[in-house]
């Protein structure tokens, strides 16, 4: 099907007088300019009943018109720097109105829909997220070189995307959480008061790791980490199709791999603390001594506060519990 093209067009919008000319098709599409009104439009013919759906773009209008007595659908544009953007525009929805049978409506959703998709920004994680996610993956290759691939099943954390309250790490009676941070100190974000409450008959641990950048061809980067433990995990696909399915409640895609450009190093052994008395947390009773329960009720679990536990804990190069859970060489 042969279209008007922009060239074709350009010309009567030089011209500076209104036009309506024929856009192709067999169907009735038309393209119009009103030069005095800065507008171009794209008719469609339509039925009376149709009713035009709200446009997602500013400079993207769609209404419904009489032309001589007929019921037109018009979709527009008041912007001249869109016009040629626009013909495009025009070109898709008169070929997809010819071809599709769809009514003008119909055809102006679909289009639009498929616009919408293609200029969708990419979902991609954070920096402090990047960060995160590369802190859990370091304790996830530690161990799985310990224990083998059955400790994939050890993230908890990232079992089902509906389950955000849990701990990162389970090991038998052993719960792990992992915080990361680019700080000069052992300062990390914690988020609700469940965060640092262990589970019940389980022993609660929070691994504060410490990145830095790592400077020109160094360090790692998160699809490297990702691809190191698909390595270790080769030989059983069961276990790689799990970590998969993990990776995607983190919102890690693989095709997003290069946007993570950063690459990072440890800036010193990480460490692990026991979450008890001596460790600084927030948890449901902490609120419920300062305020009294009927206060405590009112108040939501959503709560964000930062730690320091610098000085806390011992290395896990020379502590005996990391030694037993298997976090051994953490990197």
């Amino acid at each position: 099907m042969d279209l008007l093209s922009w060239e074709q067009l350009s010309e009567h919008i030089q011209a500076q007088f209104p036009v309506l000319v024929p856009m192709g098709g067999t169907r009735g599409a038309a393209i119009g300019c009103e030069p005095s009104a800065h507008r171009l439009f794209l008719r469609l013919p339509a039925e009376a009943s149709d009713v035009p759906p709200a446009s997602p773009y500013a400079d993207l209008h769609i209404e419904p018109r009489n032309d001589d007595g007929k019921p037109v659908m018009e979709i527009f544009t008041t912007s001249p720097h869109l016009f040629k953007e626009f013909h495009r525009f025009a070109e898709l929805l008169t070929d997809e109105y010819e071809h599709s049978g769809l009514s003008a409506v119909a055809a102006f959703t679909a289009v639009v829909e498929r616009w919408r998709e293609l200029a969708l920004r990419r979902d991609l994680l954070s920096p402090d997220e990047q960060l995160g996610l590369g802190g859990e993956l370091a304790v996830l290759a530690a161990l799985v070189r310990h224990h083998g691939a059955a400790a994939v099943s050890a993230w908890t954390g990232r079992m089902t995307a509906a389950t955000p309250e849990r701990h990162d790490f389970r090991v038998g009676a052993v719960d792990l959480e992992v915080k990361s941070t680019r700080s000069a100190r052992r300062q990390h974000l914690i988020h609700g008061l469940r965060q640092l409450e262990p589970s019940a008959g389980h022993q609660l641990f929070l691994i504060s790791i410490r990145f830095e950048a790592a400077g020109f061809a160094n360090g790692v980067t998160l699809g490297t980490r990702v691809a190191s433990i698909r390595t270790l995990l080769s030989s059983n696909r069961n276990a790689i199709k799990q970590f998969d399915e993990k990776l995607a409640t983190a919102r890690y895609r693989d095709d997003d791999e290069t946007q993570y450009r950063d690459r990072t190093i440890l800036a010193e052994t990480p460490t692990l603390i026991p979450v008890n008395d001596s460790c600084p947390r927030l948890v449901a009773s902490t609120i419920q001594h300062a305020v009294g329960p009927a206060l405590a009720s009112r108040i939501g679990q959503d709560i964000t506060y930062r730690v320091d536990v610098e000085g806390l804990g011992e290395s896990l190069d020379t502590s005996l519990e990391a030694r037993s859970i298997g976090l051994i060489s953490v990197e």
